[in-house]
């Protein structure tokens, strides 16, 4: 099977609904859990606002005064999942004590909800299937320039890897092998901590900026 195959073949066979996707009970299900419906749809149930204000900063951030509870519970499913370490020791018949069923990266602050950088463009679909305008406020910091020049040679793979990753403000690079790309006009962030110095630093030169983020 063809990779690009793969995510819709699997989309069929589970009805729509993404395998990492957390089922959302409401009320209604939680009277009737036997005709629960499919998840598949996200149009939400009673008043939305007109528009929301969404700040993009080291995280996604959403003023709580605007979110209805349905919008709200809806955008911190977007960054929950099932976690396989449940289900693995529970098919073995393991204690599953301390193994959450669901892994939950939303974060609650006093007047916000918080999502990993990485669901964006999930609640920006969810917004606008829900008629709602996404009025953002971009605060993500620039980073660092550092002035340097790929001495390098990419394999066929990677120079596609890394042109697909270009195309994207967020993402996620394998540390090994490690690929550092110059002469582009936008500044790409890698994750990157030791590896930098090991393996990125000794490849480069002068002339591309270029922001390193490490951790």
């Amino acid at each position: 099977m063809a990779a690009q195959d793969i995510e819709p073949t699997i989309l069929r066979a589970t009805g729509g609904v993404h395998p990492l996707d957390v089922t959302f009970i409401d009320d209604e299900d939680l009277a009737t859990p036997w005709k629960r419906e499919s998840t598949a749809s996200k149009k939400l149930t009673g008043p939305m606002p007109q528009s929301l204000t969404v700040t993009l900063a080291n995280l996604i951030y959403f003023e709580k005064a605007q979110l209805p509870q349905a919008l709200a519970n809806r955008l911190i499913r977007l960054a929950a999942f099932q976690n396989p370490e449940f289900y693995k020791a529970q098919a073995m018949r393991l204690s599953v004590w301390d193994k959450p069923r669901i892994i939950g990266c939303a974060e609650n602050f006093p007047q916000h909800i918080a999502l990993p950088r990485g669901c964006f463009d999930a609640a920006r679909e969810l917004l606008a299937d829900n008629g709602i305008r996404l009025d953002l406020r971009d605060e993500r910091h620039a980073g660092t320039p550092v002035a340097v020049g790929f001495s390098g040679t990419l394999r066929p793979d990677q120079e596609v890897a890394v042109a697909a990753m270009l195309r994207h403000d967020d993402g996620v690079l394998p540390n090994t092998p490690v690929a550092c790309t110059g002469n582009t006009p936008a500044r790409p962030t890698f994750a990157s901590s030791t590896s930098w110095t090991r393996g990125i630093r000794p490849c480069c030169g002068c002339g591309t900026s270029v922001s390193v983020a490490t951790g």
